[in-house]
């Protein structure tokens, strides 16, 4: 009898705690029921393969964000930074013919400095989060496009093809997108660091309460500098999968990646006032977001319908969110 009250006890905690971290997964299965009547294309193997492909760049970038949130900031500079890395990398290979690994090392330290910046204007000269990186943000897109001429560079060599238009197996028959393969290491190293090491934690402690933190001797601006050189790095990471994807360098790929990839996060649980949220959570809501714009993509919908949908999804996220925290304070 005790055996079994304290097994129900520990299916209900656990069931708890997964609807608190993981609900997008019922509003995921809800949003491809309907798409799935309203289409029959839709629930084809093929068409869910490319909605894993199509929210494995945008969920990276959300990865790097997840970082900065729950340490209680945000980062508007990630858009900018995928473009800048892009163009650098595609760059670096086309115009002065560098090695493909050594192009992206360099890509990799142009968003590691960014975010070094980025944390520094945050923690050093004291601007709120919003201004410091919106700052950042739009000095990158000038440097794009000053880079660029405001042209996309191409003619790309084919070694570098495979990641963003390769897959192990034939698509068609369950065959998986190199892209879905490195959005998923990126999110179990991240898993990883997050909730396996004390690095995570004092992230989510510094997160949850910066005064309980900085008294239990966590270095506030050191793990906040840390947290934006993250957000920017992995940023510079996904630049690669997209300069891949698009076979160039486009100084507009990443304008819309800010915003979407707060909205990923926040829709996958993560608190928009820092110290809460799961990882994977975010790499489901970059999955629905894919998914809905799949979706109505499909079914015909009117693309500034979709822009509606968007901004939509992330209000009804943060304010969800919002709700969330106001219950938990009444308690």
């Amino acid at each position: 009898m005790n055996n079994s009250t304290a097994l129900r006890g520990s299916f209900q905690r656990n069931f708890s705690e997964f609807n608190r971290n993981y609900f997008i997964t019922y509003v995921i299965i809800g949003t491809a029921v309907i798409f799935a009547i309203a289409s029959p294309n839709f629930m084809t193997l093929p068409n869910m393969i490319t909605i894993l492909k199509q929210s494995s760049i945008l969920a990276v970038v959300a990865a790097g964000q997840f970082f900065v949130l729950i340490g209680g900031d945000f980062d508007l500079s990630v858009g900018s930074v995928t473009s800048l890395s892009g163009v650098t990398f595609a760059g670096l290979i086309v115009f002065f013919g560098f090695d493909p690994l050594a192009a992206f090392g360099c890509g990799l330290l142009v968003g590691l400095g960014i975010g070094l910046i980025n944390g520094l204007l945050v923690t050093r000269v004291g601007l709120p989060a919003f201004i410091g990186t919106m700052a950042t943000m739009m000095s990158c897109s000038g440097a794009s496009y000053l880079i660029t001429k405001a042209a996309p560079v191409t003619n790309l060599p084919e070694s570098i093809g495979w990641i963003g238009r390769g897959a192990i197996g034939d698509v068609r028959r369950g065959g998986v997108p190199y892209l879905v393969i490195i959005m998923i290491i990126v999110f179990v190293v991240i898993f990883i660091v997050t909730e396996k090491m004390n690095f995570g934690r004092n992230i989510y402690a510094m997160g949850g309460n910066h005064e309980a933190a900085y008294l239990s001797g966590i270095n506030i601006r050191k793990f906040k500098i840390v947290t934006f050189m993250l957000s920017s790095g992995i940023s510079s990471i996904a630049a690669v999968m997209l300069v891949s994807k698009l076979n160039a360098g486009d100084p507009n790929a990443g304008s819309d990646y800010a915003f979407e990839s707060i909205t990923a996060a926040v829709i996958g649980g993560t608190a928009i006032t820092g110290g809460k949220g799961r990882i994977f959570g975010v790499m489901l809501g970059g999955i629905f977001l894919a998914m809905l714009f799949n979706g109505m993509t499909i079914n015909n919908v009117n693309t500034f319908v979709q822009q509606i949908m968007k901004g939509a999804a992330l209000a009804a996220a943060v304010g969800i969110d919002v709700a969330k925290n106001r219950q938990n304070y009444s308690r």
